[in-house]
């Protein structure tokens, strides 16, 4: 992924979880500000700042917003964020799924 503008979006009830350096996560989120057209991302967990926003790396594109999970999107949550080098920093909330790293 480029250089470029995103959009993402929370789940209505996110996730409480603990994650670590090079968990792998999954986040909704699309290059316009409409969540109907959203697809999900892949990313790792590069590091956390202690206040609840994570910074990610290796974005990618899985699959589209379809069916049912549709209804749990806050579609008010949007955040617009700069991707740099495909990494990104948001808010630990916007994670919709997390894989612990095998050791």
């Amino acid at each position: 992924m480029d250089e470029d503008d995103m959009y993402f979006y929370s789940p209505i009830n996110p996730k409480s979880a603990y994650f670590n350096k090079g968990d792998e996560v999954i986040l909704l989120g699309n290059q316009s500000d409409n969540w109907q057209f959203s697809d999900f991302y892949r990313a790792a967990i590069e590091r956390t700042d202690g206040n609840g926003n994570i910074t990610v790396i290796n974005i990618e594109k899985l699959s589209l917003l379809v069916g049912e999970i549709q209804k749990d999107v806050n579609f008010k949550s949007g955040i617009q964020v700069s991707i740099h080098t495909n990494s990104t920093t948001l808010p630990a909330n916007y994670i919709w799924e997390i894989s612990p790293v095998r050791k």
